[in-house]
């Protein structure tokens, strides 16, 4: 994992939201990552369509989804 630590903050991302096909993934980086800089991060899963919703309300600093966009998804960013 890659990072500028100098950057980084305990305010830094500290909600992501993600599909359930790239969660296993990506709570082995967060493991990573909280190891190297101290910062914890939080994951839910819930889907793309959660990764999408949590994201547009504020309830994650970072939605993720594994699948592309829908128009209307797109429209609303």
């Amino acid at each position: 994992m890659v990072y500028q630590k100098k950057y980084l903050s305990q305010s830094f991302l500290q909600k992501i939201s993600d599909s359930s096909t790239i969660q296993p993934f990506i709570e082995i980086l967060i493991q990573e990552f909280t190891k190297n800089t101290g910062i914890a991060l939080h994951i839910s899963g819930g889907g793309s369509g959660a990764g999408i919703r949590n994201a547009k309300s504020g309830e994650s600093d970072v939605g993720m989804v594994s699948r592309a966009l829908k128009d209307d998804e797109k429209a609303a960013l």
